[in-house]
């Protein structure tokens, strides 16, 4: 006889019947009266019990490749090493400047999401300047947390621009703010966790 779905407590009954109770993954159980009704439930819930624990080691192990990812590094250094990269982005019609903070700037990010972050800000803050005009990146330390603002020339407020950075961001705790003014371009400050020391051990 074909098995169907059934009601969770008739399931539940059966398996107290059958000297074993389960949790709610009862879910599926066969309407057959025999003798091996009881031997098939009880291994279509092991199945399915398999398959929950195998779902929890997967997003276990996604978590844990996530944290991997990241890394303790000066975010200042980092806008430095970045430099050339930003200068070539920017183009000659727009001037680029990076203005760091003379102490360490100790943050734990993925490096490479990071960069890419900020590849997508600049992209965008720069096709919005279609004439001549400015980027400047300044990063400061303040109450515990490392800021990171990005000003623009730019005359069209992107909307998008805080929401991208505080999306991705927000594992990480990190906090974006948008501030747009008319005829004096635009804002984007990004607020980072300061972390107490930089660890040479994490790359």
């Amino acid at each position: 006889m074909q098995p169907r779905p059934v009601p969770l407590q008739p399931a539940r009954r059966r398996l107290r019947a059958a000297g074993k109770p389960r949790p709610a993954l009862a879910l599926v159980a066969s309407d057959g009266a025999g003798p091996d009704d009881a031997l098939v439930q009880r291994q279509r819930l092991g199945l399915l019990e398999a398959v929950e624990e195998a779902a929890r080691i997967a997003a276990s192990a996604a978590g844990a490749e996530r944290e991997e990812t990241l890394r303790t590094f000066d975010l200042g250094q980092r806008l430095r090493q970045l430099e050339p990269m930003i200068r070539a982005l920017a183009g000659q019609r727009i001037d680029t400047a990076i203005d760091c903070a003379e102490r360490a700037l100790p943050v734990r990010l993925d490096p490479a999401a990071f960069d890419a972050l900020l590849i997508e800000l600049l992209t965008r803050r720069c096709a919005a300047m279609p004439g001549h005009g400015y980027v400047i990146l300044r990063a400061r330390r303040a109450r515990g947390r490392i800021w990171l603002i990005i000003a623009d020339s730019g005359r069209n407020p992107d909307p998008a621009h805080a929401s991208l950075a505080h999306g991705a961001l927000q594992t990480v705790h990190g906090r974006a703010y948008a501030r747009s003014r008319s005829g004096h371009g635009n804002i984007t400050a990004i607020s980072l966790p300061a972390i107490l020391t930089l660890s040479t051990g994490d790359g």
